[in-house]
């Protein structure tokens, strides 16, 4: 995960956010990835409000690389890796903002979705030329093995 990251928002880390080891518990890396992708999409849709968002989460796959504790101010960065004919790939990195040593690497998999059908639906272009403005230029396809495909991971 290197390069161009077009999100980019600090945190710290409260006491409620660790576990009985005093750590920052799994599952709340969970909160600080939706936390970052809606700052981002402040940038790709500024005039929708995110509870009306076109999308909704299908896959997350976390790498967790070294523990944080409540005091500890981090730094999420975020971006879309690639476009599909539904679904968009968000990578994401989360760093300490004292060391930079990496906290968690993630890959998600968000499912533009029409709440209405409660079905996938295509990416409309507009969607589709916000995201490549936001990320400063053209996106690559969906990898063919892109997690959150239907069995297949890795």
């Amino acid at each position: 995960m290197s390069g161009r990251w077009a999100h980019s928002m600090d945190l710290e880390v409260c006491l409620r956010d660790t576990d009985a080891m005093g750590h920052v518990n799994n599952a709340v890396y969970l909160s600080y990835l939706e936390l970052a992708r809606q700052g981002y999409w402040r940038l790709v849709a500024p005039e929708q409000r995110y509870d009306e968002v076109p999308f909704v989460l299908a896959h997350a796959d976390l790498a967790f690389r070294s523990p944080s504790h409540a005091g500890d101010s981090l730094r999420v960065f975020s971006r879309t890796a690639w476009m599909g004919r539904t679904s968009i790939g968000m990578e994401a990195v989360i760093r300490d903002v004292a060391t930079d040593r990496v906290v968690v690497e993630s890959m998600c998999v968000l499912v533009i979705y029409d709440y209405e059908t409660r079905a996938a639906v295509p990416i409309p272009p507009s969607l589709r030329a916000r995201l490549e403005a936001v990320e400063g230029g053209p996106l690559p396809e969906r990898p063919s093995k892109a997690l959150g495909r239907r069995g297949a991971i890795g």
